[in-house]
């Protein structure tokens, strides 16, 4: 029997399992399948991996079957290692769905590389909330007004050099004439925090408004920060009285490729399907997705966690897409000659620390452990595979961390490498 036979049973079988796969109903599909694997492009515990995480409780319930939601992190590149395997690799019969950074919606349009998909061509089942990102400052700097950014400046924390963290600053330096200046390198948005806390950087150059208002509730509550300039289409009905950035265009070309940018802050927590997925498939997992907005349940516990929930549609998505994918060329290349101009970058020094004494604290099942030094909390993430933990000499898994444990800790940053506890 030749290889090629082989190779065309082979094709012939998938080909017959995938027509299968779409001539059942979603009901029927999901009781045989039984779950869904839910791809998450960004690590444990930051923005988009609570939020999906909670929202996926509750959806569940609305989706026909009701199929568990198996999460999984395939966080790296902002996204596109996540993208590039749910659209070329994961099977495309609604089994697999994905939820990536809002950075990648654009990422194509600005240049960006190393991305093996049509934005237009993944079938998008909607977002969670509209995101504002805000420039902050510690109060403590000199810089008290989004004007204060054209004429003193500020000195901002990033993560990598292709991220928003970053570009959004370049951004505003070669759109409205920002005088950022940037430390880039920091692992997290935590560590980029902890190094505000630490005096090592003046502030943020983007921050979403939900997360600083859940994780630095004391920087709002004792007035630590200044909050300077929100970069969105409108601004956040929290922050009435914050400029935008499109507030400071003086031009109608500065307006519309700050817009273009901004456009995807509509589309904060974006949740996908494969370009292949059937349509009745599609069609269903859109109406659970809004759905579950009316769930009682799941509004309670996003309030309770302070969850903004402003949900667009994966229909209004699509068409969103469709039209910022539409920009006049001219546009678009200014557009992007202004997010990807080469910038002076200081790098982050980021040694490794040692902390001896009592846990204070320990979160999210272990994977996040508070530590207090010179009277002020720290809290350092704990890798599941990184992280090398041990109690009384034996290996254990993070989980079994208690608050009041007596440990010794090597960190970078927000990062522990070891935690030995006795």
């Amino acid at each position: 029997m030749g290889w090629f036979f082989l190779r065309s049973l082979a094709t012939a079988a998938i080909f017959v399992a995938a027509t299968a796969a779409s001539a059942e109903t979603t009901v029927e599909f999901y009781k045989t399948h039984n779950s869904i694997r839910m791809i998450i492009g960004a690590g444990v515990g930051g923005g988009n991996d609570t939020y999906a995480r909670v929202f996926a409780r509750y959806w569940r319930k609305h989706i026909p079957g009701t199929p568990n939601i198996v999460s999984q992190n395939r966080p790296g590149a902002g996204s596109i290692i996540a993208l590039n395997f749910l659209y070329n690799k994961a099977p495309q019969d609604g089994s697999y769905i994905g939820v990536v950074n809002r950075s990648i919606l654009t990422y194509p349009l600005m240049g960006g590389q190393g991305y093996q998909f049509d934005i237009n061509k993944v079938q998008w089942l909607g977002s969670l909330n509209r995101e504002t990102s805000l420039v902050i400052a510690n109060a403590s700097v000199p810089v008290k007004t989004a004007r204060d950014l054209q004429t003193r400046g500020l000195l901002i924390g990033g993560t990598a050099s292709a991220n928003d963290s970053v570009r959004q600053a370049v951004l505003l330096n070669n759109v409205i004439g920002t005088k950022f200046r940037i430390v880039a390198g920091y692992p997290s948005g935590e560590a980029i925090d902890l190094a505000m806390k630490r005096g090592e950087v003046e502030g943020r150059g983007s921050i979403p408004w939900t997360t600083l208002r859940a994780t630095e509730t004391e920087w709002l509550r004792d007035k630590k920060v200044t909050i300077l300039m929100q970069f969105g289409l409108a601004r956040h009905p929290d922050l009435p009285d914050i400029p935008l950035a499109l507030d400071l265009a003086t031009t109608d070309e500065q307006k519309q490729i700050l817009e273009l940018h901004a456009a995807k802050m509509e589309m904060g927590r974006p949740f996908l399907a494969p370009p292949k997925i059937p349509a009745d498939r599609l069609a269903d997992l859109r109406k659970s997705f809004m759905a579950t907005f009316d769930d009682k349940a799941y509004r309670a516990e996003a309030a309770k966690m302070k969850l903004d929930l402003s949900p667009m549609s994966g229909e209004a998505m699509q068409a969103a897409l469709v039209k910022i994918y539409a920009t006049p060329k001219a546009i678009v290349q200014k557009a992007k000659d202004a997010y990807n101009a080469d910038v002076k970058l200081e790098m982050a020094k980021i040694e490794v620390e040692s902390f001896s004494g009592a846990l204070a604290g320990v979160k999210k099942k272990g994977s996040r452990i508070v530590i207090r030094t010179g009277g002020k909390d720290t809290t350092l993430r704990v890798s599941g595979s990184h992280t090398k933990v041990t109690i009384a000499g034996k290996a254990a898994k993070r989980g079994a961390l208690k608050a009041g444990m007596s440990c010794s800790v090597k960190f970078a940053a927000d990062r522990a490498s070891a935690v030995d506890c006795k």
